[in-house]
């Protein structure tokens, strides 16, 4: 598995082989989450506040991309280690309030469009929704509860 972290800047650093790496999926509740350690060679200039994403891949597809919550960095007599942690993607929408709108009929593309694309998250699509009429998301809700 490659895996790199992204700054805020669009600056991708790859890691090296990771000491350990979980990827839980879930389902039912809002987010995704992920926890890696891998050796730390002091490369990631900027320091580590600057970290907002990860993602993984296998075999050239994506399997994960997340945003980046917790960053650790440690050394001892083995040498130095960064752990990072995080959640999926959703995690965008779970930090994010919308804002107050009223659809006369609300399709799935307009909800998509509106209140998940501007966080830079990929659908694909799954069943089809029918269009709602009447359709309001209060001031301050999460995306996610749009």
């Amino acid at each position: 598995m490659e895996t790199a972290l992204t700054r805020w800047d669009g600056r991708v650093f790859t890691l090296p082989t990771l000491l350990s790496c979980t990827l839980e999926y879930t389902a039912g509740v809002p987010c995704d989450s992920f926890a890696l350690r891998c050796l730390w060679d002091r490369g990631l200039e900027g320091g580590l506040a600057d970290l907002v994403g990860f993602t993984a891949w296998e075999d050239g597809q994506r399997v994960f991309q997340g945003v980046v919550d917790e960053c650790e960095r440690g050394w001892d007599t083995a040498g130095g280690t960064l752990t990072v942690a995080g959640r999926g993607m959703a995690a965008r929408l779970l930090d994010n309030e919308a804002l107050g709108a009223d659809y006369q009929v609300a399709t799935v593309e307009d909800i998509l469009r509106d209140h998940v694309a501007p966080y830079g998250i990929e659908t694909v699509r799954g069943a089809e929704l029918p269009p709602v009429p009447g359709f309001s998301v209060d001031a301050g809700s999460s995306e996610w509860q749009v």
